[in-house]
């Protein structure tokens, strides 16, 4: 598509506003002061980003404004907990349109012989193969922050709304850094179902034999002079959700 055409895309994307209540206002991200030489991680809707030391301002506003549009498109397309392999089609092809140069996702069912299956462990495990040890670390304390956030933070109640029913849900988390002004970002998608239900999800034992959780992860590259071309038309569609959705964790 040529520029005037992805402008267009934008303009016309249908997207769907989150139910539950934002997050408190004392931890929208726009609300702080951010700091791109620390490291930083987002509850950005049902994904959890995170940014090595280094990422610019404008580059992790990027990442968190694409993501978030993909999601809430796919959102208006597809019922994100019950038809997880059309809604992640749709969000992809969002961030495709938008810049990323992203393929098509290969999801994995894990395997493990526990008897439970605890999904933040099996995600670290998954990640711990693809991240660089400071990728892991970020994405590693951006998990314990979220998990360390009493039941009625608005963060922890934003998160599991936007990516789980209890019983089945799809999220993402991911680590971004940044060289020579060029964003890549490791991208890690999950879905699940299960018997049981629990608020929580990321660190309950579930029984394995109850569970079907399935992962992929990829590494994809954002091409800043396409995303350039539609950023501001991203944060117009966006509106007040780019600051009432995505939120920081304290990390």
């Amino acid at each position: 598509m040529n520029a005037d055409e992805l402008q267009r895309y934008v303009r016309e994307l249908e997207i769907a506003i989150p139910t539950v209540a934002p997050a408190s206002s004392s931890h929208v991200r726009l609300a702080l002061a951010a700091d791109p030489t620390q490291p930083a991680g987002y509850v950005d809707a049902g994904s959890l980003v995170s940014f090595v030391a280094g990422v610019s301002q404008q580059n992790q506003d990027d990442v968190l404004n694409s993501t978030l549009l993909a999601q809430l498109h796919a959102d208006k397309r597809f019922h994100r907990f019950d038809q997880p392999l059309e809604w992640y089609d749709a969000y992809r092809g969002v961030l495709g349109n938008v810049g990323w140069v992203i393929q098509q996702w290969v999801f994995q069912k894990d395997t493990s012989k526990t008897f439970t299956i605890t999904m933040s462990e099996e995600i670290l495990k998954a990640l711990e193969r693809v991240l660089t040890k400071g990728e892991f670390r970020v994405v590693s304390a951006a998990m314990d922050a979220l998990r360390a956030l009493s039941d009625g933070s608005g963060r922890l109640v934003l998160f599991d709304s936007e990516s789980s029913s209890g019983s089945n849900g799809a999220f993402q988390i991911s680590a971004a850094s940044e060289t020579g002004g060029r964003v890549a970002m490791t991208l890690g998608a999950y879905h699940f179902t299960s018997t049981q239900s629990e608020k929580r999800f990321l660190w309950f034992p579930f029984k394995s034999v109850d569970t079907n959780f399935f992962h992929a992860q990829q590494s994809v590259t954002l091409n800043k002079g396409q995303y350039d071309t539609v950023r501001q038309d991203i944060i117009n569609k966006l509106g007040a959700a780019a600051k009432q959705f995505v939120a920081s964790l304290d990390i």
